[in-house]
């Protein structure tokens, strides 16, 4: 299974903007960027995905 960066910046609960990533192995850029937003403990403003390479 392919490995994939997401970066995503959220809003998170005390109000600040937080930039962070995440590496993980998904099927599609898709579900990767879905796990990630939906393990985040805030409101995703933006989220970026890349394939990781060799």
């Amino acid at each position: 299974m392919p490995r994939y960066v997401v970066y995503i910046n959220y809003i998170n609960r005390n109000g600040s903007n937080v930039s962070t990533s995440s590496h993980l192995e998904a099927s599609s850029e898709s579900e990767a960027k879905r796990i990630v937003i939906s393990k985040t403990n805030g409101r995703v403003t933006s989220a970026t995905v890349k394939k990781e390479g060799n």
